[in-house]
């Protein structure tokens, strides 16, 4: 076997073959060299030869080696074309030797042969010939040590013969120089031999370690991946139930129940609105974790992003009796670049924590910015709490993955130990870091530092001219004037679209009564006295112009309760009928939120307002997402907000495209496709969905005229529908 004992290097069977490849692979690379040699000093000693009677001999010596060359040039030329598998096999490697032997036994011939009968300049010639052989094969076939060993051998043996032909005084002193020689090449062809495969299995080493861990590396993130996926797959899928948990315990809690009921029905509302900021919590995480969350830097005000973000815990806050201070550096901007609505979520998540961990005492939420020397604003936010505190060990482990303090934390108070986790991770993406301080039994102080851009011109402008809008400002203090909450209700089937008025309308502390259809609309006015009525112009049962001249007929004050229309189709004609329906106002859709309130206000203060204006629906926004409609809910309601508004317009869509289907392919009437492509045209406008919304459009006015629909229609609002997920779920707000 080739992996005698003259080899000098052990190699692993493992690698044998693949090493048996690089031999034959190095013995190629050098095979012209080899045969220009050969071919060359073979012709030298022909010539050398030509005047002395060794003539014709040294002709067939020489013809011996060109045709052992051709021989070889033939396998070499054979092996680069038919690759034979047998250069991985052992009997490759004998082969070589075989031949390299073949060939240095012809050049040991040289000498024995031609050297006594060569004259003293001629054998001085040959001399040089034959080292050069022996120095030549040594370094060209130490690739494969024994065949050098068997090429060098064999002249050294022929050279050896030779000198003891010539019976010189120094015959015996040159044959020992010789038999050195042959061992300090036999020595240098062991180290070469051992470099070249040392260095050869190092790289086959670091390759199988680059592949094994390039191949760890995709599983690892293979796994990442997978494990993202499905929790994203998961909390969507359970978010949709929720909403539905959600929404019947409100429903519930709006109708006449008992103490023990409504005690009941609180608990549920209040268990589910827990479970979803679990289910929030984890789909955060997964996308951060698989590197999808997007971050978007927006002007906003952040004095006001501060106090918002205080005024949405202060109902707890309240509730424990604990004085709560919000406290802004002089000299903080007003105006900043950042993305708010993950600001928020990092402060709301350590407010959170003060809440839960404060019986008694104080809570601050302090802002400031701070020019730093490369003249880049940083916000230091810090927010700090009298409450139990944290032990000093348990410091390094609050912004890692499902860890609290305390392991009874998750039983005594509740939380998955992902908030803080994902509060680092928020505002490392946004190019800062977090920090916590805490004496046991004293407190903790929160904080995180991040760089903001100072706002340019035009945001100050915009987020200004927004904020003084004075139309809005009247509405609102009309609202507030009222000095009681406002009675409202809401006639609307679609859920997309009762879920987005209920979270402006949240915001002003408005919590509505929602009717799903006409009938139960005009059975509400009777029984309750309202401020104000949003109706849908579209319903089953009976739709909101109907409802609207029935609750007009009504006997008393419930005849004159302002209404005001909420619709998909407010061109010029669809804005009359409203007007002559008895409404008193409209707001097209997808409206915005200061749309809806100063429609409010108007109707309270008795002001009629039906000016035609083309809705946002019909602005021409090009793609499967309107960004903006979807941008200025976030900026008015927040993320989770967000979420839960796709979340249920998917949904909703899913259960509406099916029916749409079926409504096709049975030949149902116009009616019922009329009323579906309604709902998905007024929905889809809500959520963004603008090519789907153009489409549902399309049909329902072909719907309307009697028009058949035809299956590629519906297949249509299908890929619509598919593209504005998929392009969500790039933005990691919808599951892939």
């Amino acid at each position: 076997m080739w992996t005698a004992a003259l080899d000098p290097v052990p190699i692993p069977p493992e690698a044998a073959g693949w090493m048996r490849a690089q031999q034959i692979a190095a013995f190629k690379k050098l095979g012209p060299w080899v045969v220009a040699a050969n071919v060359m000093n073979a012709t030298l000693v022909a010539s050398l030869l030509s005047s002395t009677p060794a003539w014709h001999g040294a002709t067939v010596w020489a013809a011996a080696v060109v045709l052992l060359m051709a021989r070889y040039v033939y396998t070499l030329v054979a092996g680069r074309t038919h690759k034979p598998a047998e250069t991985r096999s052992p009997r490759a490697i004998v082969k070589n030797i075989r031949e390299s032997a073949i060939v240095g036994v012809v050049w040991g011939l040289m000498p024995a042969l031609f050297y006594g009968v060569a004259l003293p300049h001629q054998q001085t010639a040959l001399a040089v010939v034959a080292v050069g052989m022996m120095c030549g094969g040594a370094l060209m076939l130490s690739t494969v040590p024994r065949a050098a060993f068997a090429f060098v051998g064999s002249i050294a043996l022929g050279s050896a013969a030779a000198l003891l032909q010539v019976q010189d005084v120094s015959t015996k002193f040159v044959i020992a120089l010789l038999a050195i020689y042959t061992a300090i090449l036999f020595a240098g062809i062991r180290w070469s031999y051992a470099e070249f495969a040392r260095r050869l299995l190092s790289e086959r080493m670091v390759r199988r370690q680059t592949i094994e861990l390039d191949a760890a590396r995709q599983q690892a993130e293979s796994a990442s991946r997978a494990k993202s996926d499905f929790l994203a797959m998961m909390s969507h899928e359970i978010r949709t139930p929720m909403n539905g948990v959600m929404g019947m315990a409100g429903v519930l809690l709006d109708s006449p129940l008992s103490a023990d009921q409504r005690r009941s029905a609180e608990t549920i509302r209040g268990s589910a609105e827990t479970l979803l900021r679990i289910i929030n919590d984890i789909l955060d995480f997964s996308k951060l974790e698989a590197g999808a969350m997007q971050i978007e830097r927006t002007a906003f005000d952040l004095p006001a992003l501060l106090a918002n973000t205080a005024d949405i815990v202060s109902p707890r806050i309240e509730a424990k009796s604990i004085t709560f201070k919000l406290t802004i550096a002089a000299g903080t901007p007003q105006f900043v670049r950042s993305d708010a609505g993950r600001l928020r979520q990092v402060l709301l998540n350590f407010l959170g924590n003060a809440v839960k961990f404060t019986a008694q005492g104080s809570i601050e939420l302090a802002g400031q910015t701070v020019v730093r020397d490369d003249g880049r604003v940083w916000l230091r936010a810090e927010v700090r709490d009298t409450g139990t505190g944290i032990p000093a060990d348990r410091l390094p482990l609050l912004f890692q993955s499902f860890q609290q303090a305390d392991e009874t934390i998750s039983r005594r108070f509740g939380g998955t130990g992902l908030g803080l986790a994902i509060s680092k991770k928020i505002v490392n993406l946004l190019g800062g870091q977090v920090g916590v301080s805490s004496v046991l039994g004293h407190g903790s102080t929160f904080w995180f530092e991040l760089p903001v851009e100072p706002a340019t011109a035009n945001d100050m402008d915009a987020i200004s001219q927004t904020a003084t809008d004075q139309d809005l400002d009247e509405a609102i203090a009309r609202i507030k004037s009222l000095g009681r909450p406002l009675r409202l209700l809401i006639a609307e089937d679609n859920a997309t679209n009762i879920l987005v008025a209920k979270s402006v309308l949240a915001k002003f502390g408005i919590t509505p009564d929602v009717a799903g259809n006409g009938i139960e609309a005009v059975d509400a006015v009777k029984r309750i006295d309202y401020d104000v009525v949003l109706m849908d112009v579209h319903m089953p049962e009976m739709d909101g112009l109907e409802a609207t001249r029935a609750i007009r007929a009504l006997p008393g004050a419930a005849a004159r309760v302002p209404v005001v229309a909420l619709t998909a189709n407010a061109f010029a004609d669809d804005v009359r009928s409203c007007e002559a329906a008895g409404m008193n106002g409209y707001v097209p859709k997808p409206f915005r939120q200061e749309d809806l309130v100063r429609a409010i206000g108007g109707a309270l203060g008795g002001r009629r307002n039906f000016t035609f204006a083309p809705t946002a629906a019909h602005s021409g926004a090009d793609g499967a997402v309107d960004w903006s409609v979807l941008d200025a809910f976030r900026a008015d309601s927040g993320e989770e907000l967000l979420k839960l508004l796709i979340d249920t317009y998917i949904g909703t869509t899913i259960e509406n495209l099916s029916a749409l289907s079926r409504a096709a392919k049975s030949g149902a009437g116009t009616g019922d496709i009329l009323r579906i492509a309604h709902s998905l045209k007024s929905s889809s406008a809500m959520a963004g969905a603008a090519e789907l919304s153009r489409r549902a459009a399309s049909i329902e006015a072909r719907a309307a005229n009697r028009e058949p629909i035809a299956a590629d229609d519906v297949d249509a609002m299908h890929r619509s529908f598919a593209a504005y997920c998929n392009t969500l779920a790039e933005r990691g707000l919808a599951a892939a």
